[in-house]
């Protein structure tokens, strides 16, 4: 489990593009429940 979160990386370019695009909350979640966005980016996102 811990190497799996390891491998995980945050995305700073991804995260400025869902901040300046009109992203509600619930479509995050969606991604991060899919695993497009890991827990970090989600969090970053939403502040």
């Amino acid at each position: 489990m811990i190497s799996a979160i390891k491998t995980l990386f945050f995305d700073k370019e991804l995260v400025s593009k869902i901040k300046t695009s009109d992203v509600d909350s619930n479509r995050l979640y969606a991604q991060l429940i899919s695993g497009k966005i890991t827990l970090q980016e989600y969090i970053s996102a939403t502040r």
